[in-house]
């Protein structure tokens, strides 16, 4: 039978404001540090060659430091945070190996400047599931293909439009890889496709700042050539 393990966190910390943060305060001299608190509870138990474990998540920011966006400003503003769950399994069987996640999670927005308009357990710009595989298959003692793949979900977020801040829905995005690696006495050498479907998901703003998108990297070809002395 498979070994089961806890694991249980909890932290407390803070961050002060920054001189933008003062200077561009609402009101200056009302601007406070913004504190967090994070618990997490961990359950995991080995399976076969590999372990499987859930995570649960709890996080809750009091008095964010919230940019405003259009009035360029700064001011702390009720509760933030989300509850999340992590599921992953990870093994290494004797063909290679299996790294596999999942994630969840519900926001808890006080402040409207972080909610998704319509979409309330929605942070701006950031996907409520990911999924996240890799693996790597031993074709022989010499060559390893590793194929893997990362599923982002529909986002909500703004991105500018001639100036204008619109509110938008984003598509879910699938980053498909794949590396192929050659070693033989101190030599590897390894040829990678990333993001192959050319999919290109960007980076979003949680807030009204004027921009569109920030485009990523496209399509990507690596190849690599290491020697151990």
């Amino acid at each position: 039978s498979g070994v089961w393990y806890y694991k249980v966190l909890y932290a407390e910390a803070f961050r002060s404001p920054g001189i933008s943060n003062i200077q561009l305060g609402v009101v200056p001299d009302d601007i406070r540090p913004e504190r967090t608190r994070t618990a997490e509870l961990e359950v995991g138990r080995e399976i076969g060659r590999g372990v499987l474990s859930v995570n649960f998540v709890d996080t809750v920011i009091t008095d964010p430091l919230v940019y405003t966006g259009a009035t360029n400003t700064y001011e702390n503003q009720g509760k933030s945070g989300t509850f999340g769950t992590e599921v992953e399994y990870k093994a290494r069987p004797t063909w290679g190996f299996l790294n596999s996640s999942m994630s969840f999670y519900t926001a808890k927005h006080e402040t409207d400047y972080y909610k998704a308009p319509g979409h309330r357990d929605y942070s701006l710009a950031a996907p409520r599931l990911k999924v996240a595989v890799a693996a790597g298959v031993h074709l022989n003692s010499e060559w390893t293909v590793g194929p893997s793949l990362i599923a982002i979900g529909e986002r909500y977020a703004y991105a500018s439009d001639n100036g204008t801040a619109n509110y938008r829905f984003f598509d879910p995005a699938f980053l498909l890889n794949v590396n192929t690696e050659y070693k033989r006495g101190d030599w590897t050498t390894s040829l990678g496709v990333y993001d192959i479907l050319d999919e290109n998901p960007g980076y979003l703003q949680q807030y009204k700042g004027g921009f569109t998108q920030i485009p990523g990297p496209s399509r990507e070809v690596m190849a690599k050539v290491h020697y151990r002395f």
